[in-house]
């Protein structure tokens, strides 16, 4: 599936795996796709994707969502699995997980993905999300990247989260203990500065403006190529 952009989505689900493009994705890939709109869902939720498995590939999209999942929750995807791998994608908006028990609906919530399992890799991602916010009371489970992480070989390198991003658990806002680094849970803090260049897309995070992204000089963000003007939120 590519070259899909859906502006003002207004998805509700009481069920599992809901996503803005496609609630499940085994195999195969999803690339070139935007959603702006709302995405609210049970277990499994995501602003594109609500699950990610197999050998499947989710790669230069991105998000401007307002999403809402009970359990595993992200700005991208709600969880990704097996061999899977989210590359060149980034997200906006904010992401609420309401579940506020583990011994229910896991209640993993990320800017790009709420939960990792297996040997899946998130590589070269931005959260620019500005509100990251879980019921439950226990910050292992919330991150700006991701929530959490299975005992796994999945990996998490190079990513990047706004440095202003106010992220909750239980409600209690978490300052002190995050930590900024590219290539764990919570990604490098980048500012404004940092985003609104289009050289540090292009150069930090790979960014490809020839053939796939060109630069939003209103937004200062890049915006996918082939998608008439005014198609974008």
């Amino acid at each position: 599936m590519k070259n899909v952009g859906l502006n003002n989505v207004n998805i509700s689900n009481t069920g599992e795996n809901t996503g803005g493009v496609t609630g499940v994705l085994v195999g195969g890939v999803v690339e070139n796709c935007f959603v702006t709109g709302t995405v609210q869902g049970g277990h499994r939720t995501g602003g594109i994707v609500g699950r990610i498995a197999g050998n499947a590939i989710l790669r230069n999209s991105y998000t401007n969502c307002i999403v809402t999942g009970n359990g595993y929750t992200g700005g991208i995807t709600g969880a990704v699995f097996d061999t899977a791998a989210i590359t060149r994608c980034y997200s906006m908006g904010t992401v609420t997980q309401t579940s506020t028990s583990l011994a229910g609906l896991i209640p993993d919530s990320g800017g790009i993905t709420g939960y990792m399992n297996n040997s899946p890799t998130v590589n070269n991602c931005v959260a620019l999300i500005t509100l990251m916010r879980s019921y439950y009371n226990g910050n292992n489970r919330v991150g700006r990247i991701l929530g959490y992480r299975n005992a796994s070989t999945g990996t998490h390198v190079n990513n990047y989260a706004r440095s202003d991003m106010e992220v909750y658990h239980s409600m209690v806002v978490l300052i002190g203990s995050i930590v900024s680094d590219k290539d764990q849970k919570e990604g490098e803090s980048i500012n404004s500065t940092e985003w609104e260049s289009q050289l540090w897309w292009s150069g930090t995070v790979g960014f490809d403006f020839s053939n796939v992204w060109e630069w939003d000089n209103a937004a200062s963000l890049p915006r996918l190529r082939g998608f008439a003007a005014g198609q974008h939120n």
